[in-house]
């Protein structure tokens, strides 16, 4: 038995998505089962014990991209894949597989795709309330009440990741307490706390000797971010200066990180550090990091919206005070 696994885009959705492949391995423990991924999410699978082999893709615009899928479907062909598991429910992951010839192909159906699939899971209510982890689950067992000692992300790191890590740390602040900032949210604004706030938190921590403050960002949030580090003495920042591997790395060697509701979330869950997250727009019951942390959220009448950006004054975000959240930092630290 040949199984691929067509995984979400998202870095978030990937760690999200991981119960679901550890319960295909062990629905199938004799099988080669190999994960098709996004390139900038390759890594969240690297050294994981259920699956075979990684396939990292990246289509460009226009013609070459439509060669460029061509020619993946052809390779995929070529392995003689006997079923996949499609986590996407857009259009364009589900063609690969059906390209590819794959007889047996899963997902939901969505804007008529149960055409190309020999196996279709409606999107019904009892579906997509609960964590996302059970929306995935649902696809590989039938059900979407996935037990919760599952909900957990399977996330490997590197050793010489964690090494580098925890020497970088020693070096620059041997002895403190070192606390993580993530600030940004690649999807939208909405899902992000005021960035002078942010700032605001850093300054207050500081004012303690005994503690550290870094921060986290991706490449495209890496100027606002080293910006706002910039005004902050004594604040180090991390953005846009490292891989995956090695933020979850310097994540994991701090005594708490504080996040919006994001990827870096999801990936500071997956390695266990203490975290404090603030949830405005989303739907902390569908998107929680997985463990169990601090959750600070304002219940407003519009939220969640899930939009990308607010259209009215960002009321969910701004009742979120500088004080509780240093409270909440503060707690994790002394815990």
């Amino acid at each position: 038995m040949k199984i691929l696994v067509r995984m979400t885009n998202w870095v978030g959705d990937c760690l999200i998505a991981t119960p679901a492949l550890r319960q295909i391995r062990a629905l199938y423990p004799e099988a080669q089962i190999d994960v098709l991924v996004h390139q900038k999410a390759v890594s969240i699978f690297d050294n994981n014990p259920h699956i075979n082999k990684v396939i990292g893709f990246h289509f460009s615009k226009g013609l070459k991209g439509i060669k460029q899928r061509f020619d993946l479907a052809y390779s995929l062909k070529e392995e003689a894949y006997d079923k996949a598991y499609i986590f996407p429910r857009s259009w364009d992951s589900l063609l690969l597989p059906f390209l590819a010839r794959i007889p047996e192909r899963i997902g939901y159906a969505n804007q008529g795709r149960e055409m190309l699939l020999t196996q279709s899971k409606k999107r019904v209510q009892s579906v997509r309330q609960g964590h996302q982890a059970g929306y995935y689950w649902n696809l590989v067992t039938g059900t979407s009440a996935i037990p919760k000692e599952e909900i957990k992300a399977d996330f490997v790191l590197d050793i010489s990741a964690e090494e580098w890590a925890k020497e970088t740390f020693k070096e620059s602040f041997s002895g403190k307490k070192v606390i993580g900032i993530a600030p940004g949210a690649t999807f939208g604004s909405a899902k992000m706390w005021l960035p002078e706030r942010f700032g605001a938190v850093a300054k207050e921590l500081l004012r303690d000797p005994n503690m550290a403050v870094v921060f986290f960002g991706g490449p495209k949030e890496a100027g606002w971010i080293n910006a706002l580090a910039d005004k902050i003495p004594h604040v180090v920042s991390f953005a846009g200066k490292t891989q995956l591997q090695e933020l979850a790395a310097l994540m994991k060697a701090c005594n708490v990180v504080l996040t919006n509701d994001s990827g870096p979330m999801h990936v500071a869950a997956a390695v266990k550090v203490p975290l404090v997250v603030l949830f405005g727009s989303t739907n902390y019951e569908n998107t929680a990091p997985m463990g169990g942390h601090t959750l600070i959220h304002k219940r407003v009448a519009c939220s969640p919206c899930l939009l990308r950006h607010c259209p009215i004054d960002h009321r969910c975000m701004k009742q979120i005070e500088v004080n509780e959240v240093v409270e909440a930092l503060q707690e994790k630290v002394a815990s």
